[in-house]
């Protein structure tokens, strides 16, 4: 990798002498399509596996399957990341990639095999992309209202290209979600997926989404692997970067809820739910949480009956 940029990235130079052949018996050249994977269970094809989600499973950074010698990477491995990259665009919709293969190299504890696609959506273009979408082939399978504790994103499913979770804001960054999109929308960078430029968070925001996904995500072993990578595996100018950003999009709570510091917040509402998600087979204390952390009487009021209706199907 080079110098860092102006945004503080590091691109891929040539290093001449490094060049190397791998003898192949065919190459496929994949063109965007639906991945065709029958051939996966024809004799003499034994190794390379399908995830539920119907894509080849191989390496995030090998791109290696579970065969020797047989190797599968873009749209065929990641899923339709570039179809909704292209379908936005072609939409007129700013998003952001966030998660799974969008992710810088080197913030996650582990690579991810996911193939579900996330985003980050401009609020004022996220009924436009719905729009798109669904004349495309997905079709809603949880609105905002039935995501998490937040309302903050719809899933959405094609028969071909799976799912994809549309977040209209992130769960954490209390300010304004118009704001919000527009401070990382401004930081933003580009990741090359499967040969298309898409846009990502800058690596200071990757890491303060990593860390808040990690605070609503219980860990079997306490702490969540990518608060390790991601905070205290940092250089102390590295978490001032997060910390930062964190204070300047209000997302002081759900920081210290990753970081195990929700103590000094005791008492808040917002500590309350963030707090709930250590336990998760505590469904009434969730809904109380979330009732009481709902900004006004009229949230209050319709999530008290969906906290109804949800507990009374859990019977």
């Amino acid at each position: 990798l080079g110098a860092p940029d102006a945004s503080g990235r590091r691109r891929p130079e040539p290093a001449p002498g490094t060049e190397f052949t791998i003898p192949c018996d065919r190459v496929l050249l994949a063109i965007g399509q639906g991945p065709e994977l029958d051939w996966l269970t024809e004799p003499g094809n034994e190794g390379p596996e399908k995830t539920k989600q119907w894509r080849l499973k191989a390496d995030a950074v090998t791109f290696e399957t579970g065969r020797p010698g047989v190797f599968g990477t873009g749209d065929v491995r990641i899923g339709a990341a570039t179809v909704v990259q292209a379908i936005a665009e072609s939409a007129g919709v700013d998003l952001l990639h966030i998660k799974g293969p969008a992710v810088r190299a080197g913030l996650r504890s582990r690579p991810s095999e996911g193939t579900d696609v996330d985003v980050i959506v401009r609020p004022a273009h996220v009924d436009r992309l719905l729009s798109a979408l669904t004349s495309r082939g997905w079709t809603i399978q949880h609105p905002f209202t039935q995501s998490s504790a937040f309302d903050h994103a719809a899933t959405l499913r094609h028969p071909t290209w799976a799912y994809v979770d549309l977040h209209r804001f992130f769960p954490g960054l209390a300010a304004d979600p118009v704001r919000s999109f527009e401070v990382l929308w401004e930081r933003r960078e580009e990741e090359m997926l499967a040969a298309r430029p898409c846009p990502v968070p800058d690596v200071v925001s990757q890491r303060l989404i990593l860390l808040l996904h990690a605070a609503r995500t219980p860990s079997a072993t306490g702490r969540h692997p990518d608060v390790e990578v991601n905070w205290f595996e940092l250089t102390e100018p590295e978490r001032a970067e997060v910390a930062a950003l964190g204070a300047d999009l209000g997302a002081e709570v759900g920081l210290a809820a990753a970081l195990g510091t929700l103590d000094a917040h005791r008492g808040t509402p917002e500590a309350a739910l963030w707090a709930s998600f250590s336990n998760p087979s505590d469904r009434v204390g969730q809904w109380v949480a979330r009732i009481r952390a709902a900004p006004t009487w009229r949230a209050r009021a319709r999530l008290t009956g969906r906290a109804a209706q949800a507990l009374v199907r859990g019977l």
